[in-house]
Parts: C-alpha cells; structure tokens; sequence
C-alpha cells in the first residue's frame, strides 16, 4: 500500500513580477511612441519653419538682385560689384547660410561667397531642377563638408524675361541639434516616467498581491482533517469576496467531509456485521464443539462427584473449552469492534494469518486448499490494522464465494517498488468461477453483487476500495 508523492508546483513568474514588467513595459512603450510622435512632428514644425523663412528669404533677396540685371540692361550699373555686394551683405545677416550663388541661363557661376567658384558651370541635378523651375523651391542634400543642406532657389525673371538662377544654402545643423537636445529630453522623460511608473506599479502590487498571497497559502494548507482560524484579508473587493467564499467553501467542505466519513464508517461497520453473519456457522462450530466436551465432562462430574481425581481432569478439560470459546469469541468482538482511524505499524502477513484463522472453517467445509506464499521480512505498513483486516477478510469471503465446488485459494505477499515509493502487494487468487469482462468495471460500485439475493451485500468490494484508498493504496481485479 504505497503513498501517494505530492507535486511541488514551480511558481516561475509571481504575479508581482508580471504586474510590474507589464505595466512598466506598457508605460514605456506608451512612452517611447508618445516621443517618436513629438520628435517627428518637432522636426517636421522645425523644417517647414525653416522652409517658410528661406523661401521668404529668397524672394526678398531676389528682387534687388533681379533689378540688378534689369539695370545692366539699360547700362546704368555695373553689375559684378552689385552682386558681390549683395552676397557679402547676406552672408553677414546673421542667417546659418553655407553660401549664396548666382547662376546665369547656362547655369555659370556670375557670383558666389566664394571667388574660387566663380565661373564654374555647375551640371548637379539640384541645380537642374533650380534652373527649370520658374517659382521658388527648396530642395534638402546632404554635404560631405557641411552636413545636411536646404538649397531654396528662385528665379531671377520678369514676366516671361529670365536671366538666371538666385540659389541660396541653408545649415541645418541647428535644426539637428535641436533635435538631438529634444532627443536627449524625450530619453530622459519617458526613463523618468518609467521609474516613478515602477515605483508606483510595486506599491500597488503590494497591496494587490499580499491578499492573494495570504489567500494562497491558506488554499494550500487547507485540510478537512483540522480546525482552521478565519483568513486575514480585509480587502472590500473581489478579493475580500474571494476570500470571504472560501472560506465558506472550506466550511461546507469540512462539514461534507465529516458526513462523508460518518457514512463511509457505517457502510465499512454494516459490511463487517454482513461478514460476521456469513461466518456465524464456522463461529457456531467453533463453539459448539467445545460446549458438548464440556457438557459430557460436567455429567462425568455429576455422576462420581466423590471421585476427585477425575473430577480434577475434567475441570482441566472445561478450562481448556472455555478458554478456546472465549478465544473465538473474543475474535469476533476484536473484529467487530468499531474504533476511530488508528495509524499503526501494521504486520501484513500476520494480519492475513489471523484472518485465515475466522475462515478456515468455512474453507475447510467446502474442500478449498490454502497456498500461503508470503514474503519474509516485508516492512510495516503504517495504516489502520482493523480496517486492512477488514479489507483482507472480505476478499477471502470473495474468493471463497467464487468456489462453491472447492478448488484451491492462494494468497501471495511481495515488496514492491516503485521509482518514488516502497509498499506491500497482496495477491488474492481462487480458482473460481470468475469475474465476466463486462462487469469487471463494476465490482467496485457499491451494490453490485452477481451473486443470488440474500447472499451478498453488494458492499464487500466497495469497501475494499475505501479502505484501501484510505491508506494511499490501490486495487486491481483481473480475470480469465
């Protein structure tokens, strides 16, 4: 009859821990879009401003430079110095401007901040685009030297009259610092918020997860073998109110438990008077026996009441009687008997040895051989001795049944060992009648019985069942 191991559940992720990783991960990622959200949408504010003031910029430029070349068409100025004069002012009007061209139709180089570029005739696809285009446009490339670069153009042209390109260099350099610093900004808030968010998430799990926790290990040690002290939760929500039904539950639990064992006990009691009924003729015999000795001893006595030397040994002879009756009888009271669960150390062999001793009787009535295979030194079984007693009885009354022509009764005990665990096997075998195959999965409800009406309760097996689940055993029937 070997115990039962109990598997320990592996708590790998506390609900503590996936409140607050959830809930951080959730605020961060709200967090981490949020500023994705605002930086792209500061920087595209920051490029249509500087789009705004370049092109405002590049047409208020293009107008002095415009009437710069209507003048030279009448000869009333002198154009190179005008240019240049006007480049030289712009660059130094505090604008974050990389540099200021003017282009003629062919794209040639008439003015530049830098003298060097003077003349050069420039074949890039920005320019191309600047030069065919008759309104003001910003173009963004990036530069090797200078970073990221908005080019705004405009056409210097009057009416359908066009005499060139006025091209001017934007930095945006500042816009990408301002970037970087909002950035940096956005970094540092959303890490900020993240860790107020983790402290808050941790104190309020506390309060979440201490009632859950305290409700939990009072699930666990929960039995209906013992009294249980009111559950510690004072939360006013579902909680509380989980709490507050377990606790009831555990009640109603306790309570059918104890009804539960109150009728298990008298169905295990009235199947023991059943077996002491069906064993009356063995006990009857048993007593009858010694009742007649004793009888012809006390006539013997009565007839030579003088004679003390026969007297002497037929009173020795009565005491020998009495003393056999008393021990049959005190078997059944012993066996009878109803006492509460009692764990012992109990002796199977011997258990199965004083069992014979209520049956042998009975089995010797109807020419049913005993083949006693039992294992020596197997180790005690810790259970209730009456009740495995009970348990072995029922089974030989069992056997015993299934012969009706005799036939031969083995009863076999052996150690048995499992990966986790070390019991007991019993083996009961007749060779009887047997069991048929449909309704080998039935002998073990209560009441099923193949034998004729009045000769059987219907118990026997199903009591076997109880008790030996009661010790952490189990039951196996097989038949041919």
């Amino acid at each position: 009859m070997p115990s039962k191991n109990k598997g320990d559940f592996q708590l790998k992720w506390p609900l503590k821990f996936k409140m607050i990783t959830f809930t951080t991960l959730l605020i961060l990622g709200i967090m981490v879009l949020t500023g994705v959200f605002f930086l792209i949408r500061e920087k595209r504010l920051l490029e249509d401003k500087v789009r705004g003031e370049s092109t405002t910029l590049v047409k208020t430029l293009s107008i002095p430079v415009t009437n710069v070349f209507l003048f030279r068409e009448i000869n009333l100025l002198n154009e190179e110095e005008l240019l240049e004069n006007y480049i030289s002012q712009i660059m130094k009007g505090g604008w974050p401007i990389r540099y200021v061209v003017i282009l003629d139709n062919d794209n040639r180089v008439l003015a530049h901040n830098d003298l060097k570029e003077f003349g050069k005739i420039y074949t890039d696809a920005i320019t191309a685009k600047a030069s065919t285009s008759w309104e003001v446009i910003t173009q963004t490339y990036s530069d090797s030297l200078w970073g990221s670069v908005l080019d705004a153009s405009t056409p210097l042209a009057i009416s359908s009259k066009r005499w060139g390109t006025l091209r001017v260099g934007f930095s945006l350099a500042p816009i990408q610092a301002r970037i970087r610093s909002l950035y940096w900004e956005i970094i540092q808030l959303t890490l900020g918020i993240a860790f107020v968010a983790f402290l808050l998430v941790n104190f309020l799990s506390r309060k979440l997860i201490t009632p859950l926790t305290i409700l939990a290990t009072e699930m666990e040690h929960t039995s209906v073998e013992k009294r249980h002290s009111p559950i510690l939760v004072s939360s006013h929500d579902e909680i509380g109110y989980l709490a507050e039904t377990f606790t009831e539950m555990r009640k109603r639990l306790i309570q059918s438990h104890n009804r539960l064992k109150q009728a298990q006990n008298q169905i295990i009691q009235a199947e023991k008077l059943a077996s002491i009924g069906r064993l009356a003729s063995g006990v009857a015999h048993e007593i009858n026996n010694p009742l007649s000795g004793i009888q012809n001893c006390v006539r013997m006595i009565l007839e030579e009441p003088e004679n003390k030397i026969q007297t002497e040994q037929y009173l020795h002879l009565i005491d020998e009687g009495l003393s056999k009756i008393e021990s049959v009888v005190q078997k059944l009271l012993n066996y009878a008997r109803q006492e509460k669960l009692n764990q012992v150390e109990v002796d199977i062999n011997a258990s199965i040895n004083k069992m014979l001793e209520l049956i042998k009787y009975k089995i010797s009535k109807r020419d049913i051989e005993i083949d006693l295979i039992l294992q020596n030194k197997l180790p005690m079984v810790l259970g209730d001795q009456h009740l495995i007693e009970q348990a072995i009885l029922n089974l030989l009354i069992n056997a015993f049944d299934a012969m009706p022509e005799g036939g031969t009764l083995t009863l076999r005990t052996s150690l048995k060992t499992t990966e986790n665990q070390q019991g007991v096997l019993i083996d009961v075998e007749d060779t009887g009648v047997g069991i048929a195959e449909s309704d080998q999965n039935k002998i073990f409800d209560p009441f099923f019985t193949t034998k004729d009406i009045g000769e059987g309760t219907g118990l026997g097996l199903s009591v076997c069942l109880g008790i030996i689940e009661i010790h952490k055993g189990e039951i196996k029937v097989q038949s041919t």
